[in-house]
């Protein structure tokens, strides 16, 4: 079990493969659209199958992390969910765009990496969540993001005394 545990903790480094090369991948798709740019169509197949690899091998490390334990509460549940879609989706349009019946479903492919585009923020958030807490991103924002998001406004305590031990000290601990 401990050769699982270590092989998993790798899933936080290999994580950055599949997201960098999804975002590339999503901008090669959409500039090969335009006649300047055809030429990117002849590295996409490559690329698919790269992200498709890297995002299968990436959810297995997730599955070995998660199998340590620690990881709890809907947050784990949701990323691991999401995580496991983005594998099936790229690993399902990865095989038909490397195949040799890929020209059939070109319509696809654009719109495939804007789904996986998505995917991978919807799963980055609840990864965040779960390394981070719920109110990372969100902690520094200006007021009005603050309050559309339904925190409160942010205390700034630069004198001891002016501090109030439930709110500054004990309900953060709490919230956590």
């Amino acid at each position: 079990m401990n050769l699982i545990f270590f092989l998993g903790r790798f899933h936080v480094l290999m994580l950055h493969l599949p997201i960098g090369i999804i975002v590339v991948l999503f901008l090669m798709e959409w500039l090969s659209r335009k006649e300047q740019y055809r030429y990117l169509q002849g590295a996409l197949p490559f690329m698919w199958g790269a992200m498709a690899v890297t995002s299968v091998l990436t959810v297995a490390l997730g599955y070995m992390h998660f199998a340590e334990g620690s990881f709890t509460g809907q947050s784990a549940y949701q990323h691991r969910f999401f995580g496991t879609v983005v594998a099936v989706v790229a690993l399902l349009v990865g095989m038909v765009r490397t195949s040799s019946f890929a020209d059939r479903y070109k319509p696809v492919y654009f719109p495939a990496s804007a789904v996986l585009l998505l995917l991978i923020t919807i799963t980055g958030h609840f990864g965040g969540n779960l390394t981070h807490g719920s109110t990372f991103l969100i902690e520094y924002a200006p007021q009005p993001l603050r309050s559309l998001a339904g925190l409160a406004p942010r205390r700034t305590i630069t004198n001891l005394a002016d501090a109030d031990p439930f709110a500054d000290v004990v309900q953060p601990i709490l919230l956590d």
